[in-house]
């Protein structure tokens, strides 16, 4: 997450690099990503070139989850729009405290979710989900619904790994079996903020 900083103009020089890739890309969506003229916001994730918001992509015996953390969130929606006017409610009554920079994962997102992890457990496949906002450990950067969200986890042993950015400092904490990465901000490493993940039949190798 987080591809811009400040406007929409800024997604078109980072395509370019992308489109330098000699591999399938998938975006997952940051707070950042959605600052942006309000008349923008709902262009998002066409401008990343993303099939919708959260969204699921298969591989022989894996399933990956990227999901939306934006979806309830004070930054996401146009002024105005229901979609903030439900926000800004859920925030004053689930998590008035939590910054304004975070978001929440919402009721029908979280029931996809809850269907994916089921239909991959019948499957007989792993899960590793992808989410720009952490869960754990806990500090001022998870998700307003962290524990909501960790609860649908604990309910499946599938799976393996919960990925995402946010807190640029990284991080790393183990969790009834689930390991949650958090991965480096760019703007805040003298070394590099990317990694190549390998996945074996017992392992999660991270380079």
């Amino acid at each position: 997450g987080d591809a811009l900083d400040r406007d929409a103009g800024s997604f078109a020089p980072v395509q370019e690099v992308f489109d330098d890739l000699r591999a399938p890309l998938y975006h997952v969506l940051g707070n950042h990503d959605y600052e942006v003229d309000d008349a923008v916001k709902a262009q998002v994730p066409e401008l990343l070139g993303m099939p919708a918001p959260y969204h699921a992509v298969t591989r022989p015996g894996w399933r990956f989850l990227i999901l939306d953390g934006n979806d309830v969130s004070t930054y996401a929606h146009p002024a105005g729009s229901d979609a903030l006017r439900r926000s800004l409610a859920y925030r004053a009554e689930q998590a008035p405290d939590a910054p304004e920079w975070n978001g929440a994962i919402g009721a029908e997102q979280l029931a996809w979710l809850e269907d994916q992890l089921d239909e991959a457990e019948e499957a007989g496949e792993r899960v590793v989900l992808f989410c720009h906002f952490p869960l754990r450990p806990a500090d001022t950067h998870v998700l307003w619904n962290a524990d909501e969200v960790l609860a649908v986890l604990d309910r499946h042993p599938n799976v393996v790994a919960w990925i995402n950015g946010h807190n640029h400092r990284g991080g790393y904490v183990e969790r009834n079996g689930v390991h949650h990465l958090t991965m480096h901000g760019m703007v805040d490493t003298d070394d590099n903020a990317y990694a190549f993940l390998r996945f074996t039949e017992q392992t999660l190798e991270v380079d």
